[in-house]
């Protein structure tokens, strides 16, 4: 579907009314590289409605192309004409330099968002920045899978033999997994963080990691910085068992943005949901101001972030 570094956004939307408001159902701006992937989007049940694509460009060149577009015999046609509806007023906006805005209309930028201390007045601008356990969200962690295995959200009951999420302990809790999609061939999943603004030299992240029968397959931890440059920072050992396994890894002093990206492959097995992770956690990654290092009655902040004392 895309090429290049950036093709741009595909859009699936629907709408009731004629000229009205749309509904997302799908979106994606993945690149998939030089091959189809297959795609089944969900149209919800109710009123007449139709299908609008949508294609927006975000100046990285390449194309998106589909093809083969087809509905489930659930899907009834219609001649109908859908009513009007209001129209939608023509409005000409600019564009505000505004990464993020708190809910008191505060404007916080780029560098601010995400980067590990709270500049909003009630803190929102660190909320879904990684740091979960999975029960009501996925605290801006978004697959970005190419191929017919994907991460999801699941409940642990439906995992084969686990005994229960790392969070309770229990089966009614959730976990991020590699499950099955709608691809034909077995691709890399890969699960993609919030972008983090900047960490402290002392940064680190742990997580539990849940495998069970795939020895074949490879889970590996990256970061991904601005240019889409990845360092690989660890790889699964592949213990297999029915036990969660704690890892911690280091992330280390960070100027600038980044990303951290779970991938795993899944060679020459069709197995979903054998691999999984949970209470995933960023730790003493604050970079300290001068004056308020946590503990120190004569702080002195170094280069990298860091406090000792004078």
């Amino acid at each position: 579907m895309n090429s290049a570094s950036s093709a741009g956004e595909l859009n699936f939307m629907t709408r009731n009314q004629s000229s009205g408001p749309t509904t997302y159902l799908w979106s994606t701006s993945k690149v998939v590289g030089h091959h189809w992937e297959r795609q089944e989007v969900p149209i919800a049940e109710g009123t007449l409605s139709e299908l609008l694509i949508e294609v927006r460009s975000l100046g990285g060149g390449g194309y998106i192309a589909i093809d083969d577009i087809s509905f489930s015999p659930q899907c009834n046609n219609s001649n109908g004409y859908l009513p009007y509806g209001t129209t939608l007023p023509s409005m000409t906006t600019t564009r505000s330099p505004c990464t993020y805005s708190c809910r008191d209309g505060t404007c916080v930028g780029k560098d601010k968002r995400c980067n590990f201390a709270p500049d909003c007045s009630q803190g929102e601008d660190e909320l879904d920045c990684g740091t979960c356990d999975f029960e009501t969200s996925t605290c801006g962690w978004r697959d970005d899978s190419v191929g017919y295995y994907l991460w999801a959200r699941r409940n642990a009951s439906s995992i084969t033999s686990m005994p229960g999420d790392l969070t309770t302990n229990k089966t009614s809790g959730f976990v991020m997994t590699v499950a099955g999609g709608a691809g034909t061939f077995a691709g890399n999943s890969r699960l993609i963080s919030e972008r983090l603004a900047i960490a402290a030299a002392s940064c680190h992240v742990s997580f539990g990691v849940y495998r069970f029968r795939d020895t074949n397959g490879t889970l590996t931890l990256h970061l991904q910085d601005d240019s889409n440059y990845q360092t690989r920072l660890w790889t699964d050992p592949r213990t297999v068992g029915r036990n969660w396994t704690v890892t911690t890894v280091s992330i280390g002093r960070r100027y600038s943005g980044f990303r951290l990206v779970f991938s795993s492959t899944h060679v020459g097995s069709t197995i979903s949901s054998d691999i999984s992770i949970d209470d995933f956690k960023f730790e003493d990654c604050a970079i300290q101001k001068q004056g308020h290092c946590e503990g120190y009655t004569d702080p002195y902040n170094c280069s990298n972030g860091n406090c000792i004392h004078q």
